[in-house]
């Protein structure tokens, strides 16, 4: 039961500090934010990691929806 709280945690941790490096990216990639689109640079963003860019692209459909 301590290791599954324990491993919880960190799941929870990790998972808050990918979000943080998430929104950074996003700050980084941003062109437009508007209301009903948002624009970010391609040619950086096609440099990322595939993981990253899925995460990215997860946070702008979230930002989109408003969740």
């Amino acid at each position: 039961m301590i290791q599954l709280i324990g491993f919880l945690g960190l799941a929870t941790t990790e998972n808050d500090y990918f979000e943080e490096v998430t929104k950074c990216l996003y700050e980084e990639l941003v062109i437009k934010d508007g209301k009903d689109e948002i624009i970010l640079n391609l040619k950086e963003f096609n440099k990322k990691h595939l993981a990253i860019k899925s995460r990215l692209i997860l946070y702008v459909i979230k930002k989109l929806l408003r969740f």
